[in-house]
């Protein structure tokens, strides 16, 4: 029997991130056929089964589930495995709760990514580009910090980011389901305070934190988990400022710019009366 959380050698690993996968590849097609049956007979849930978005529905849940497990086993981590308090105590640790998510994690990205790339007639090629980036740089980045067991508070940190990813899909949810105005405005702004806290500052507290290990004491233990670091910080900054950017302009452009009531009103009275009196 196979530890699907502590496999020993490199092919109980495999076979534990393989069965992940497999998990993982159910979870999504009960998130795809459970909605079949129970909206049914919903509009909103009809229109996205018209569009081909109900697979999008069912990427966004799974995504969500694998999102607040991993901000989970963050905090737990934390409290079981503790916090580096020096220079050589935040490089030369391990973090047992982290390395026991590694496979369940890994599993996920696999049909999440089969996902994404079935989904490209839907949500387009750049945005399947860029989630698949995503993935890669994530996926890879996990397993040279986990399994080189170091620097599990750098880990922390880039997981620590996917605490905003459940309010993005809730976000597009309501939206597709026309939730109330009231509820958008609160998810919008969770959005924009989490996007620039837990992503945008994020930025600078890690390279603050690899600056500080100081990168000779960092590339002494492993050039390989270092410049995997660096590069993964610098992809993943990148996406994150440019989601940053585009969840400023869809978030609050409708708030800053709203359109007074008065001029839509006559506009409207105009065009009837040219329509009247051509």
């Amino acid at each position: 029997m196979v530890d699907l959380f502590y496999p020993e050698t490199l092919n109980d690993a495999l076979l534990a991130i393989f069965c992940w996968t497999l998990l993982w590849g159910l979870l999504n097609l009960i998130f795809v056929y459970v909605p079949r049956l129970l909206l049914e007979n919903n509009k909103y849930y009809i229109k996205l089964r018209q569009t081909g978005e109900d697979w999008v529905l069912a990427d966004r849940l799974s995504s969500c589930v694998h999102a607040t497990i991993m901000v989970i086993v963050v905090f737990a981590s934390a409290i079981n495995d503790g916090i580096g308090e020096s220079k050589d105590d935040l490089v030369d640790r391990r973090s047992p709760t982290l390395y026991a998510a590694l496979p369940m994690s890994l599993g996920y990205f696999i049909p999440g990514s089969i996902m994404v790339i079935k989904l490209i007639p839907v949500i387009g090629w750049k945005v399947a580009l860029i989630d698949l980036v995503h993935h890669f740089a994530a996926c890879f980045a996990e397993s040279v910090m986990l399994y080189g067991k170091i620097v599990p508070d750098l880990c922390r940190l880039f997981l620590l980011t996917e605490i905003t990813t459940p309010i993005v899909h809730i976000r597009w949810i309501l939206m597709r389901f026309e939730g109330k105005a009231f509820f958008m405005t609160i998810v919008d702004a969770l959005l924009v305070l989490g996007f620039v806290i837990f992503r945008d500052l994020a930025f600078f507290v890690i390279i603050g934190l690899v600056i500080y290990i100081e990168p000779a004491r960092f590339m002494e233990r492993s050039v390989l988990v270092f410049w995997t670091t660096i590069i993964l910080e610098i992809v993943t900054g990148i996406l994150n400022f440019y989601w940053t950017s585009i969840i400023f302009s869809k978030c609050l452009a409708k708030y800053i710019h709203k359109p007074k009531k008065h001029h839509v009103l006559v506009e409207i009275t105009s065009e009837n009366n040219q329509t009247a009196n051509p």
